[in-house]
């Protein structure tokens, strides 16, 4: 017999077979925007420095990302390395909705099967845990504290990058980050990673090519000086506490006490709640 959140479970992935479904993971993202934009007015006191200084601790006394730009970049010269930390960097605003829409027709093709509305209830999970910690820890980015700590040497690539393929047309759009204290913890780091766990799911080999990418992300938010490392290493704990969310149902459980119980769906159905 299957319970509440079970039932509504698969009665949302048996609506989530509708295109519509795709706009719902959309929404998501929106609410998040609207309220991470909120952290920067009425998140707590800001923990830039304290942050800073765990992550010197990892780095045994230096920031890994000041020590990572330190040996790579070359002011003034941009290279292949450079150019292809920044097409990473861009990617992130792409691989989550296409990896969205890949698993949308992966459950269509199953039937029905609950992955999409696993994937959007996981990336739920790690937008508004990140949003939480936004408000609790206000952490510039390496860059933007760079300006106000002597000892730490760290440029913004992004904007360089930008003025030197587009000219200056695009950097008013690199500069207009509505919360410039949310870099604790990384969302690009946490988000890749969701996308690693569910498609090693579904196929081992999407999972490890998935991984390569998360890793390539990693090293270049730290080279682009837009992350610390401890920025990432709370990001992938956040995706994984998405997945384990998710195994035990509660965004499901969340929902099925504010909504009246639903009808366990068809035999089929429940099969594929075994087999997940």
């Amino acid at each position: 017999m299957l319970s509440n959140w079970q039932a509504l479970r698969l009665y949302l992935a048996r609506k989530a077979l509708d295109p519509g479904a795709l706009a719902v993971f959309g929404t998501v993202w929106l609410i998040y925007s609207g309220i991470r934009a909120l952290a920067n007015e009425y998140g707590l006191a800001d923990s830039s420095q304290e942050v800073l200084q765990i992550d010197r601790w990892l780095g045994a006394g230096s920031s890994p990302t000041e020590r990572l730009q330190a040996a790579v970049y070359v002011p003034g010269d941009f290279g292949w390395i450079d150019y292809l930390a920044f097409a990473i960097h861009l990617s992130y605003f792409l691989v989550p909705f296409g990896a969205g829409i890949g698993i949308w027709f992966f459950s269509k093709y199953r039937g029905g099967s609950p992955e999409f509305v696993d994937y959007v209830a996981g990336t739920g999970v790690v937008l508004f845990g990140g949003v939480l910690i936004n408000f609790l820890i206000p952490t510039a980015p390496p860059w933007l504290q760079a300006r106000v700590d002597g000892d730490l040497e760290i440029v913004r690539l992004l904007p360089l990058l930008v003025a030197d393929v587009s000219g200056d047309r695009l950097n008013g759009i690199v500069g207009a980050d509505p919360n410039s204290r949310a870099a604790m913890p990384s969302l690009h780091v946490g988000i890749t990673a969701l996308v690693v766990l569910f498609l090693g799911r579904m196929r081992l080999l999407l999972g490890v090519v998935a991984m390569v990418y998360v890793v390539a992300m990693a090293l270049s938010l730290m080279y682009l000086g837009e992350h610390y490392l401890i920025d990432l290493i709370v990001g992938s704990l956040l995706a994984l506490l998405g997945l384990y969310a998710i195994r035990c149902g509660w965004p499901y459980q969340l929902v099925a006490r504010i909504v009246p119980p639903v009808r366990s769906p068809a035999p089929s159905l429940e099969a594929s709640q075994s087999d997940d």
